[in-house]
């Protein structure tokens, strides 16, 4: 399946005037850009400062401002791009685990531990990273109000490191659907760099 990766750059002017306030207003934002909503979008969100914020966007078509006034640059990811052994890779994912007792899966929070679970997690998603190739470096708890004022939690952990391939058509789907939960909340999107 060919996948299209995009940059989008909000300016102080379109956070003001798209409201956006808290993951969930970016969301609403990313997933305007699209008519189907079941493409399986894959977003990530950069931060930013005085000049404006940066998302990557990975999804089946190209973005479409409806208003125009978005700065949107997009590309068709090479159909070779998942073919290499061993990748760099950033990843803001959704660490959680199921709690034996309740049943409800529950973050986790100790960055130690999210290594642990990354690591373990790994060869499912067609990879392998070694223990002193990845870092954690920052862990977010997210509260905010969703779609009718639900109240949404997400927490996110920030990872780095180095992966060799284990399974190539895991990876390739891990690449282009990505990775865990929560993410039409931005988390899951693989950012990779060929070694």
């Amino acid at each position: 399946m060919s996948r299209v990766a995009s940059a989008l750059t909000l300016s102080p002017g379109d956070m003001r005037r798209l409201k956006i306030t808290d993951p969930y207003s970016i969301h609403r934002v990313v997933y305007s850009l699209f008519q189907d909503k079941e493409d399986r979008i894959l977003y990530c969100d950069l931060g930013g400062g005085p000049q404006g914020r940066q998302l990557l966007i990975l999804s089946g078509a190209h973005p479409e401002d409806p208003d125009g006034k978005l700065q949107v640059l997009s590309r068709a990811v090479p159909d070779n791009f998942t073919s290499k052994d061993n990748y760099g890779f950033k990843i803001v994912i959704n660490p959680v685990r199921c709690d034996s007792k309740t049943g409800k899966r529950v973050p986790i929070k100790d960055p130690e531990e999210i290594k642990q679970w990354f690591l373990n997690k790994a060869p499912s998603w067609g990879f392998s990273v070694s223990e002193d190739a990845i870092e954690i470096l920052r862990t977010d708890v997210l509260q905010f109000d969703g779609k009718g004022k639900n109240r949404i939690t997400a927490a996110q952990a920030h990872v780095r490191g180095l992966l060799s391939v284990l399974d190539r058509d895991l990876f390739r789907n891990s690449f282009e659907f990505g990775i865990g939960r929560s993410k039409a909340f931005g988390c899951g999107l693989l950012q990779l760099q060929a070694l």
